[in-house]
């Protein structure tokens, strides 16, 4: 069956195909063992009834609008991706075969006895913007994966593995950029180059597990001294050196998951327990940039990741707005550094203006830069 815009009233699915946008309205039911699947836009009205899948399988971006209903098992097969067009629950089982899921500012919920399948480095929960990802009713010594990354570039896959210490709650999950800090910004070189928002419906203890990419690493980063770290309004906490490695890549710690979002909700990597650490870094016209080191003394760099060449004008500003300095950065596809000296410039707190003529996300961000 074939159409550009299709409305489905009542169906008990053994089998179904669509070309185009498919709109749920009410009362449909997708059988066991059976298939329905769209290369278009999906908007739900209604919970999807049955154990049976919606098989998501354009050649451009789908976009699901779920309105907060459910659907019980969802399968990506999309090599250019999914988005979020409002929250969407999943009942039993979201299974990645190509592509990722950008959540946007729309969170991803997964029931209570829901799981993933197929997760990796180029299939993940992309949280960049505001949406998170939530497991509900997570039970006590329960163990779930959140399968997430801070951006839609290969190879940015972060999850974060969460044992639940306390009582049945939900719990909440995001791994993202930072136009500003909310914790002081430190030792950048000590750290890794992301930061994960941990938080729940009632507070109690985890156990942390996060795993990272060697290229977000710092300098100074030593995987054999790193812990995971948490900020609890005042400073960085410390953790067990190397406790739970796994290739370098993953370290777990003890930590209290906050009751809300906030201050306390905040989880990174550190191999320096003497000193602070950064929050995150900014994305701009679908690139990641991120300044180090910052707090710096003579210069600092900045850091662009972007799949296409990108241009950025840049103006930098003193605390009280006065311009002290104009220019720009060409980057090329890939990663790239380009420093930017600061030897002349007295100490104290620059802002760096970036400004993108790319339509492709957000064309200005500000990176809040510490001259000591």
């Amino acid at each position: 069956m074939k159409s550009k815009h299709l409305y489905l009233l009542c169906l008990v699915c053994s089998g179904f195909a669509a070309n185009g946008q498919l709109h749920l309205a009410q009362n449909v039911q997708i059988g066991p063992g059976a298939v329905m699947s769209t290369t278009g836009d999906v908007t739900s009205g209604t919970s999807i009834l049955g154990p049976g899948t919606l098989l998501l399988n354009g050649s451009i971006m789908q976009t699901l609008y779920g309105n907060g209903f459910t659907v019980p098992a969802l399968q990506l097969d999309n090599p250019a991706n999914l988005k979020l067009g409002s929250d969407v629950r999943i009942g039993s089982l979201l299974t990645f075969s190509e592509g990722k899921v950008l959540l946007d500012t729309s969170d991803l919920i997964f029931s209570t006895s829901a799981a993933h399948s197929g997760a990796g480095n180029s299939r993940f929960l992309v949280t960049g913007g505001s949406g998170s990802v939530r497991k509900q009713m997570q039970p006590a010594n329960g163990v779930f994966q959140f399968p997430v990354g801070s951006d839609t570039l290969t190879g940015n896959y972060t999850p974060a593995e969460i044992t639940n210490q306390a009582g049945s709650r939900d719990i909440s999950v995001l791994v993202r950029n930072y136009a500003a800090s909310v914790p002081p910004e430190g030792n950048v070189s000590s750290g890794i180059d992301r930061t994960w928002q941990i938080w729940s419906n009632g507070a109690g203890n985890a156990s942390v597990a996060l795993t990272h990419q060697f290229a977000t690493e710092g300098s100074a980063f030593n995987r054999n001294a790193a812990f995971v770290t948490q900020w609890n309004g005042a400073a960085w906490t410390t953790g067990t050196p190397n406790a739970g490695t796994n290739g370098g890549q993953t370290h777990t710690n003890i930590l209290n998951i906050p009751a809300a979002l906030g201050a306390g909700s905040y989880f990174s990597k550190s191999s320096d327990a003497a000193n602070s650490l950064p929050v995150g870094d900014i994305r701009i016209a679908a690139a990641t940039i991120s300044a180090f080191p910052n707090p710096f003394q003579e210069f600092t760099s900045v850091r662009i990741s972007t799949e296409n060449p990108l241009q950025l004008a840049y103006f930098l500003t003193d605390i009280k707005g006065a311009v002290v300095r104009t220019g720009s950065f060409n980057a090329g596809a890939g990663q790239s550094v380009h420093p930017l000296p600061m030897n002349a410039l007295a100490p104290g707190t620059y802002l760096l203006h970036l400004n993108s003529d790319s339509s492709n996300g957000n064309d200005k961000a500000t990176i809040r830069l510490t001259k000591q």
